[in-house]
């Protein structure tokens, strides 16, 4: 019994996101102009934000997909998922962060 509590704790979500984050690493800097560097970390922080308002099993995809620069078949080995999950994933990913970011654009629109 304590052996399946631990394979189910190990399957949840709960695990998943915590190990998900631990693995995240800082984007390598490069050659940049100061005033491109500013700007890009900008980018980055905005990117960042939107994709952070999503549900986890969008985002790990996401975070995965392109800034780990996994293939979608690797995804899936790490998630434990199948391929199509992870293209379903990677779209619905896509499309949610799209409205999030118009939603984000005329709120700073707002603001002007």
């Amino acid at each position: 019994m304590t052996v399946n509590e631990c394979k189910n704790y190990l399957k949840s979500w709960s695990f998943r996101k915590i190990d998900f984050f631990n693995r995240k690493s800082v984007m390598p800097s490069s050659d940049f102009t100061p005033e491109e560097e500013v700007l890009r970390r900008e980018e980055e922080s905005r990117t960042f934000r939107l994709i952070d308002r999503l549900p986890v099993k969008y985002k790990e995809v996401l975070w995965l997909h392109y800034y780990a620069e996994l293939s979608v078949k690797e995804i899936g080995d790490i998630l434990k998922c199948p391929a199509n999950t992870v293209k379903t994933r990677l779209a619905r990913g896509r499309k949610m962060a799209r409205l999030t970011m118009g939603e984000e654009e005329i709120d700073d629109a707002k603001e002007y």
